[in-house]
């Protein structure tokens, strides 16, 4: 039964369908039959055998006899056979379906709407892969929902400097009233519902600006559509540009992609992050905020679904707490076959 229920987060929309969809045929098959055959050397006896699925069946108990409950360890390998898993992203029809959904919902009315996320995707061709993409306003609202809470800019500027620190490439998304005026719109539930932009705030613009990694969005898009385009933006080397955001995304998934591949963008593109500041009375608002340092979650190293890896099936088991894998040998279902 175990394999029945590892067989189950098969997935129905990847190029190991077919194998898969073979995998669960036949150990239904097995599963149904086992109770009423018996195994005579060589051969299945019994009213209900089938015949012509007497070497299939063999071969399956024979490879059942290789398969092994496994643990895949830090770096995605396997302790029953030694392969290592991957981590799985979409594809580029997946990337171009998404690509092409956004710029129908950006131009629902206007056109002139859908130009600017096209001159967005122009912009960034224009330019070499960006390593990390930041959706501004979540990470400059981060922790802010109390009195005195506000936009903060420092927030953005520790976490450019933590990834320019590990030599990556950072592009900075923020909506245009973020950029311009004196007054800064405040999101949060603080009572006040504006904050002045600051000299300081004015010279992280300047200097972002001045590097060439501020990318000014249009007002009237919803911003998250611009970080969500980037990620799945044309080139090779785009596929691998992570987005840094807390947004649960909850509201997205619909009609951008089936939720399976969804999940797979998300895990495969998209990360956490945290601040933390150096006393929580700051939080409390009882005192000047803090700020002591910031973390960016790392990708996981391989995606937990089923990978068919060096002729061999790699499946996650449902429910199972630490994660244990099912490593079985690929079988050829021969009591499919017409």
């Amino acid at each position: 039964m175990a394999v029945a229920k590892a067989v189950a987060l098969l997935p129905a929309q990847n190029k190991y369908v077919r194998a898969s969809s073979g995998l669960t045929k036949i150990t239904n098959r097995f599963e149904e039959r086992s109770a009423s055959l018996q195994w005579q050397g060589s051969r299945w006896s019994g009213s209900s055998a089938s015949r012509r699925c007497d070497a299939t069946i063999a071969s399956l108990l024979k490879a059942k006899a290789r398969a092994g409950l496994a643990i895949v360890d830090e770096d995605g390998s396997c302790s029953c056979c030694g392969a290592r898993l991957n981590l799985i992203r979409l594809t580029e029809a997946q990337r171009a379906a998404v690509r092409r959904e956004l710029l129908t919902r950006s131009a629902p009315r206007n056109p002139q709407k859908q130009h600017r996320l096209i001159s967005f995707s122009q912009w960034l061709s224009n330019r070499a892969p960006f390593d990390y993409v930041l959706d501004g306003p979540n990470l400059a609202y981060a922790k802010q929902n109390f009195e005195g809470g506000k936009f903060r800019f420092e927030h953005l500027d520790a976490i450019v400097r933590h990834l320019q620190g590990r030599q990556k490439r950072v592009l900075v998304l923020l909506p245009n009233k973020y950029l311009t005026g004196s007054d800064i719109p405040n999101r949060t539930s603080s009572s006040k519902r504006s904050s002045k932009m600051t000299d300081a705030d004015r010279a992280l613009i300047t200097d972002w600006q001045r590097q060439g990694i501020l990318y000014s969005c249009a007002p009237d898009l919803y911003d998250d559509w611009f970080w969500m385009y980037a990620s799945v933006a044309e080139g090779a080397a785009a596929e691998k540009s992570v987005v840094v955001t807390n947004d649960a995304m909850r509201d997205h998934w619909n009609n951008l992609l089936p939720q399976h591949d969804f999940s797979r963008w998300r895990a495969s593109q998209i990360v956490g992050f945290d601040v933390h500041y150096a006393t929580a009375s700051g939080i409390e608002g009882d005192g000047e905020l803090l700020l002591q340092n910031v973390e960016v979650q790392k990708l996981p190293v391989f995606s937990v679904e089923a990978q068919l890896i060096d002729g061999r099936w790699h499946v996650p088991i449902a429910g199972s707490n630490p994660q244990h894998w099912l490593c079985i040998p690929e079988i050829i279902d021969r009591c499919t076959r017409g």
